[in-house]
């Protein structure tokens, strides 16, 4: 008799999950962390004084293909 009504309660709240995901969002559990493109990161890198501007356009070049 438990087993049963444990395995019913598992089911309904499995379907709650399964029908409410769509109203929760695409970022209900995981925050997604803006990214940085690789130019970004060079531009950064640049400003900050870590690279000079031979390198910076020398990486530049490379990333652009």
């Amino acid at each position: 008799m438990f087993l049963m009504m444990f395995v019913w309660i598992f089911v309904i709240v499995g379907l709650i999950f399964i029908f409410s995901k769509p109203f929760r969002g695409e970022n209900y559990a995981f925050e997604k962390r803006p990214t940085s493109s690789a130019v970004e990161i060079l531009k950064q890198r640049y400003a900050s004084g870590e690279i000079n501007r031979a390198e910076f356009d020398a990486k530049k070049r490379d990333l652009a293909g």
